[in-house]
């Protein structure tokens, strides 16, 4: 074999390895609603789902993007912006300037729940969201990091089954790619 074929037969196979790992991904386009700018989402489908994860989950209506809050057989509340998981009270702390990322001081927090850490946003105007759920077997509870956008997640369209959801391994805007958000 000429060394001409030979350099088109390794670029063949690994382009053929390249689309390989492509394909664990699944890429799902969708507006953004605080950048207005367009956000892929690349897939994890090799690990599984845990609290705090971002997912996509896919439902009846579409799909939705949201945070897992609380999964299968555990207890969620809201209580004036404060999000509890059987009965205990999700770490929230302001946000340092490294994270508001353009949003409005005040408005910004980052809550952690055991290994996991994310940004979320309270709703303007003080406005409160009291919320109480048991989360049925087999599903999970999504909440969007913008605490006022309750049409996008579980409090409008339900709980999720757990087996039509991703983790989010990263995601890709305009201006930048986070991994593991």
């Amino acid at each position: 074999m000429g060394g001409l074929a030979r350099f088109l037969l390794g670029v063949s196979v690994t382009l053929a390895g390249l689309a390989a790992v492509l394909l664990l991904f699944v890429f799902e386009a969708r507006m953004a609603p605080a950048e207005r700018e367009p956000t892929v989402w690349l897939l994890d489908r090799g690990r599984k789902l845990r609290v705090g994860d971002l997912a996509v989950c896919t439902h009846i209506g579409g799909v939705a993007v949201g945070r897992v809050a609380a999964s299968a057989n555990q207890k969620l509340a809201l209580r004036g912006n404060l999000l509890f998981v059987d009965s205990e009270p999700v770490e929230r702390r302001p946000c340092r300037a490294a994270e508001l990322e353009g949003f409005a001081p005040g408005r910004c927090f980052v809550e952690r729940r055991g290994d996991r850490s994310w940004v979320v946003l309270a709703p303007q105007g003080g406005r409160t969201v009291d919320l109480e759920v048991s989360v049925p077997a087999g599903r999970v509870y999504l909440l969007d990091d913008d605490r006022a956008a309750m049409d996008r997640d579980s409090r409008s369209l339900g709980p999720m089954a757990r087996e039509s959801c991703r983790p989010v391994a990263a995601t890709i805007t305009a201006g930048s790619l986070r991994v593991r958000p």
